[in-house]
């Protein structure tokens, strides 16, 4: 896990989001190649920015074979 990012709410949404998204990312793809994203299940917001970004869902079968499995959370 890389951390999470908290935001006030005036910044949802923005830019700012997308930036520390992009820089937490940028900064784990020098040393691995996947990446995987634990988002709240009832988060929709953060799902759906996730999936903004290029997060693709993970079945709870594909989360079981890659053993991702984070009880609450869906997995990107």
């Amino acid at each position: 896990m890389i951390g999470y990012t908290f935001l006030i709410r005036k910044c949802w949404g923005s830019l700012y989001n997308r930036e520390i998204k992009h820089l937490m990312l940028t900064h784990a793809f020098l040393s691995i190649n996947t990446v995987f994203l634990s988002v709240g299940e009832n988060n929709i917001r953060s799902r759906t920015a996730v999936g903004r970004i290029g997060g693709v869902l993970l079945t709870p079968e594909q989360q079981i074979q890659k053993n991702v499995i984070v009880p609450g959370s869906v997995v990107f």
